[in-house]
């Protein structure tokens, strides 16, 4: 069995005017309040590089974020990328929603930042997290292959990153990376903290970074997360699909 463990959909750019003034909090408490959505901040730091080592410093700016009662929900807003964050926050009572629904939905936050702060954007990127809470023996050996002394044992952990580059429309190319897991984490399950020990399974798709330019505006931002969408759609299918098949 899957279970959605994180959704993230991140937008790269120059977000320094989106600061925790009285009124940016007010247009977000206005357009953000029927979701339940409150303002609160949080610190990034910034490194400034000085001559030698020893000169550089540290700095903290205060930053936006939005978050909803539960804390499931984060739209964090750093100087440089603004993030949109569901966490599953107690797996089996949390309704996690689908992942389609929470494009959507992201779309509609984007919308609504975007009727007040016209940036541009440089860059998206999309994850998606999942835990397999089946049994795995054999995957190991699907996603690995070793020397005899490790195909001969249970591996405590091991980790399968795949990664390639897929042109997609728009002139866009995109940075597709699949990482399958054995891993223990701690989570929370049906109220209670636990170590979970299983299999994690990340996808990420993302603009690639060689593109500098400011090109994605609300003109055209949904049919590029669209884009992403549909290689995370199928590299998923795919890769649930192959856990699934017999050897």
């Amino acid at each position: 069995m899957y279970i959605g463990l994180k959704y993230q959909i991140s937008l790269f750019g120059n977000y320094a005017e989106i600061s925790p003034n009285p009124e940016t909090v007010k247009y977000f408490l206005d357009q953000f309040s029927v979701k339940g959505f409150i303002p609160n901040t949080q610190n990034e730091i910034n490194i400034v590089f000085g001559t030698n080592p020893s000169l550089n410093q540290n700095t903290s700016t205060q930053r936006l974020r939005l978050s909803n009662s539960d804390g499931s929900w984060n739209i964090n807003f750093g100087s440089g990328r603004i993030d949109f964050i569901l966490t599953n926050i107690n797996i089996d009572v949390f309704k996690m929603l689908d992942f389609d629904t929470f494009i959507d939905e992201s779309k509609d936050y984007i919308k609504k930042i975007s009727q007040k702060f016209s940036n541009k954007h440089r860059r998206i990127g999309i994850v998606t997290d999942y835990l397999l809470f089946e049994p795995i023996e054999g995957l190991q050996k699907k996603f690995n292959r070793s020397i005899p002394f490790f195909e001969e044992r249970q591996l405590q952990e091991w980790t399968c990153n795949v990664s390639a580059k897929e042109k997609v429309d728009n002139n866009e190319t995109l940075n597709v990376i699949s990482t399958v897991r054995k891993i223990k984490m701690p989570i929370f399950k049906n109220s209670k903290q636990m170590i979970f020990d299983g299999v994690h399974i990340s996808f990420d798709s993302n603009t690639v970074d060689e593109n500098k330019n400011y090109r994605f505006d609300q003109s055209n931002i949904d049919i590029n997360i669209d884009n992403i969408v549909t290689v995370l759609n199928r590299i998923s299918a795919e890769t649930f699909k192959f856990v699934e098949q017999d050897e």
